[in-house]
Formats: C-alpha cells, sequence, structure tokens
C-alpha cells in the first residue's frame, strides 16, 4: 500500500493526498452460512517531518517554505561546443540537497512509515517541464525570456544517515517522464514503490547538473529557473 502524507510546501515543493476506502455488503434472505469475510486495515498518524538540508549539515530543522539548487554560473565558452545532446556539461558542479525524515519533535527517526518500512520523493513534473532528449528526460528551462537553452539533469540516491549524505550519493540519473505523479519519477532512481529502499533513518539526496540541450553547440546565455514539487511517498 501506498501513502503520501505531510502537507507543506517547498519549491521542490511538498505535496499530500489522503485516501479512504469503503465496503458496502448485500443481504439477500434464505442465505446459509457461506464464509467469513474478514476486513482489515490501519491508519497511520502522519506525524513525521520532513527535514531539508545541505551536505555536511546534520540538524533536523524542518522542512522550508523554498530550497533552491543553485546551479550557479556557467560562460557558454567555458560549457564549450563539443558533446552529444543530452551529454553533461562537465564544467559544472552537481548542486545537491539532502532530505530525511524525523519524528514530529525533531528528536529522532520517523517511525510511522508504512509496513515496508521504506520511503522515496517523487519529483512531479508535468510534460511541460520536461525535455525528452533521444529516450531520456531532462528538466527544461520554466523561463520563457532571457532563458538560457540548456537543460538540466536530475540525479538522486541513498546515504544511510544525514551525516553519510554527499554529493557522491546523488550518483543515479534520473530519467523524467511528464505528468507521471506519485508513481515515478521517484528521487532515487527507484522503478516502483516495491523498489524503494530509504530506511526511516535514511537520507535521500537529489541532484541537479547542466546538461547539453543541442549537439556541438555551447549553450546560449541566460538564467534558468524551475520548481519541482515533490510528494513524500512511503510503502
Amino acid at each position: 500500500m501506498k501513502t503520501i502524507f505531510k502537507r507543506t510546501q517547498t519549491n521542490l515543493l511538498i505535496a499530500s493526498m489522503a485516501a479512504g476506502l469503503g465496503v458496502h455488503l448485500s443481504s439477500q434472505a434464505q442465505t446459509t452460512d457461506a464464509g467469513t469475510l474478514v476486513i482489515t486495515g490501519q491508519i497511520t498518524a502522519s506525524t513525521c517531518t520532513l527535514n531539508v538540508t545541505d551536505v555536511g549539515t546534520t540538524s533536523a530543522t524542518g522542512a522550508p517554505s523554498t530550497k533552491n539548487l543553485a546551479l550557479g554560473n556557467l560562460t557558454p565558452t567555458a560549457a564549450g561546443a563539443t558533446g552529444a545532446a543530452g551529454s553533461l556539461l562537465t564544467t559544472s558542479t552537481k548542486a545537491v540537497t539532502v532530505f530525511s525524515l524525523s519524528n514530529a519533535g525533531n528528536t529522532g527517526p520517523c517511525t510511522t512509515l508504512g509496513t515496508g518500512g521504506a520511503w522515496d520523493l517523487a519529483l512531479m513534473v508535468s510534460s511541460a517541464q520536461v525535455s525528452t532528449i533521444g529516450s531520456t528526460g531532462f528538466l527544461k528551462n520554466g523561463l520563457t525570456a532571457n532563458a538560457t537553452d540548456a537543460v538540466v539533469q536530475m540525479f538522486g540516491g541513498v546515504a544511510a544517515n544525514p551525516a553519510a549524505a554527499s554529493a557522491a550519493t546523488a550518483s543515479t540519473a534520473l530519467n523524467l517522464r511528464g505528468d507521471a505523479g506519485y508513481t515515478g519519477n521517484f528521487a532515487t532512481g527507484a522503478a516502483s514503490i516495491a523498489n524503494f529502499t530509504a530506511q526511516a533513518g535514511s537520507s535521500i539526496v537529489v541532484g541537479a547538473q547542466w546538461a547539453r540541450a543541442t549537439a556541438n553547440a555551447a549553450p546560449s546565455s541566460g538564467s534558468f529557473s524551475q520548481s519541482i514539487p515533490l510528494a513524500v511517498v512511503y510503502k
């Protein structure tokens, strides 16, 4: 069973949903003993806090209203004009941020995960935010004026805990799919909810790096901006 919890927002927006299940039983006259109906389920308190920190920072402070991943400045000359479309601009540095869970009081790990005991972040990008090059989806620029044509490759990965998180943790290149909702585009690269590997005490590191939009052409100068809604999903 998949559950989404903790409504809050960040630029990397955090969203949530709740779902209910109803059961309707009808009866007929002149019935005999036919069997047993067992109804099971659980109601889980959404009391965990999502913490957003930088590499090297382990304090649990909760999610800020906005978290920016700064790609920094890069000149077209430094980016170069040689390389395949979708290739990383290796003269740029990967920007990363760290996500972790704690209990409501920020005094320890989250203890109210689903029965599977694992979680992930869904990148809730729309088709309008994705540029597909070959078979890979990149994050494209949300700006239309004074905008660079460069795209951004997203990365993810799991560290054992916040102290172990580093830029190297975000080593899995993500293939973004627009309008996949919270059933795809997982920040760790998980193929499905069944493949979640981040545990209650784990950290998820999300990274972003410049990539080339056109083969053998330097990116145009200009700014880049895009917001990614996220959903905390656990199993």
